[in-house]
């Protein structure tokens, strides 16, 4: 089977925005915090939905490649002292893990989503979407089990894994005109820049419910439309051929799974010591964030390849 590298290109592109977003995170910079705003609507559910389209039910792969790795980081990150921690436990995921817990409990429900008629597909899907919606009502659903955010980000597993099971909904993707695709991402793009000072970046982390802040159902549904077009102008900008990057979105684990490390010395060490101008911040941020995804996706890989 020939390999897609239009994908591979996609995760290093969102694998780079999930690093630079980490560092990025709590800047008091405008144009920084747009930025952040911008790359919240869109990274995490195209990730999710990229995890969809390759899912499929293997116990055994399933305990290997995800919850291992998250017993073993888990453990790592909860007694070593980290920002964030609070102690030895495997429930509640430390900061970035809540992805991998929400992995293993998203491929465990393969069986329930996939196979059937088209009218069962759309049920399945909607219903996740209705479940997602309601679910942020419920103040009891927040990061125990990565509950909030497995229900929240489900739909995009959902749509991805049907994506990816199904030639006629890539060749009706593929038919769509590209630029329609990309002008529509770009003016949705330009919607949240233009008001991302009126946007709430917890809104976009699916772990929160609704009262907690000053949230709705509304704003959630807006979040999916803008998170679904700029994903789909996001799928027809990548080039399917081979680039630089493929080898990078080959190896994105490693780098979700160790970044959070380099991420806090950076901003211990350089971000937190000295004030620096908003330009200034911009270009340090991208440069460490380009070296981390580098070198870890360069170097790293070689010694967790197994994930």
């Amino acid at each position: 089977m020939q390999r897609e590298y239009r994908y591979d290109n996609i995760k290093a592109f969102l694998i780079f925005c999930v690093v630079f977003g980490h560092m990025i995170e709590g800047s008091s910079h405008d144009m920084i915090r747009m930025l952040y705003t911008l790359i919240y609507s869109f990274h995490m559910p195209l990730f999710v939905f990229l995890s969809g389209m390759f899912a499929r039910f293997d116990p055994q792969r399933i305990v290997r490649r995800l919850l291992l790795p998250y017993l073993i980081f888990q453990t790592i990150y909860s007694v070593g002292g980290f920002p964030g921690n609070a102690g030895l436990h495997y429930t509640t995921p430390f900061w970035i893990l809540w992805y991998l817990l929400s992995m293993v409990i998203w491929h465990m429900l393969v069986p329930f989503i996939e196979g059937g008629s088209r009218r069962k597909k759309a049920a399945v899907f909607f219903g996740s979407v209705l479940v997602a919606l309601l679910t942020g009502y419920d103040a009891s659903v927040g990061y125990w089990m990565s509950a909030s955010r497995t229900v929240v980000f489900f739909p995009f597993f959902v749509m991805g894994y049907y994506y990816g099971h199904s030639e006629y909904l890539k060749s009706f993707f593929e038919k769509i005109n590209k630029y329609c695709v990309i002008g529509a991402g770009g003016a949705a793009a330009l919607v949240i820049c233009f008001f991302s000072d009126r946007i709430d970046a917890r809104w976009l982390y699916g772990s929160y419910h609704y009262q907690a802040i000053n949230y709705s159902i509304a704003c959630r549904l807006l979040c999916y439309l803008f998170a679904f077009v700029l994903g789909a102008a996001v799928l027809k900008i990548f080039p399917e051929r081979e680039s630089c990057l493929s080898c990078i979105g080959q190896h994105t684990m490693p780098v979700y799974l160790v970044h959070a490390v380099c991420v806090m010395a950076a901003k211990y060490c350089i971000f937190e010591r000295v004030s620096w101008s908003e330009n200034q911040e911009l270009a340090l941020a991208s440069a460490f964030s380009f070296l981390i995804v580098w070198m870890l996706a360069k170097t790293s890989c070689r010694h967790l390849r197994y994930l």
